[in-house]
């Protein structure tokens, strides 16, 4: 990975396939991104990093919905596709963090710690450019944040903006 290299200290584990894919372009790489756009690759997306318990709250409609709108050739060629090009976004940070601490905006971070993309690490690191930023871990929260913990979120949300307005 070229300039995403500065951000390895906060990524997450479900970055690996992704990694092994930017550096070795073979079947046997790409294959992890085919499996990635199933109906059992969507479940593990949603309900994949947290516990059971946390898990339970995840309506299934999310994935036994989606998954017949995807399941053609082409919207999977086309889903894949766009995991490949992921590693572009990294080229974009650098313009977004210069922005933030130019700006120093009013920023509320509310974030699931178990994230297998962006963990708790990458939640703090926005602190590097935002250092009065107001952050919340909320505990057993992953990806689907508000999928999952939705009225604790709320609540932050809520209060965040209540102060910004006053």
């Amino acid at each position: 990975m070229q300039n995403g290299d500065i951000y390895e200290d906060v990524m997450g584990p479900k970055y690996a396939a992704l990694k092994s894919w930017w550096a070795d372009r073979t079947t046997e790489t790409h294959r992890v991104l085919e499996d990635a756009v199933s109906e059992a690759g969507f479940r593990a997306e949603f309900v994949g990093e947290v516990s059971a318990e946390v898990a339970a709250r995840v309506p299934p409609d999310l994935w036994k919905l989606h998954w017949p709108l995807m399941n053609t050739p082409e919207r999977r060629r086309i889903s894949v596709r766009l995991i490949e090009i992921w590693e572009e976004n990294f080229t974009w940070f650098p313009r977004y963090q210069a922005y933030l601490r130019q700006n120093q905006p009013s920023t509320l971070i509310v974030w699931g710690p178990e994230d297998g993309y962006m963990p708790a690490q990458s939640a703090r690191a926005y602190l590097r450019d935002l250092p009065n930023a107001q952050l919340h871990l909320i505990a057993g929260a992953g990806h689907w944040l508000l999928e999952t913990h939705f009225d604790e979120a709320r609540v932050l949300v809520r209060e965040f903006l209540s102060r910004l307005s006053a």
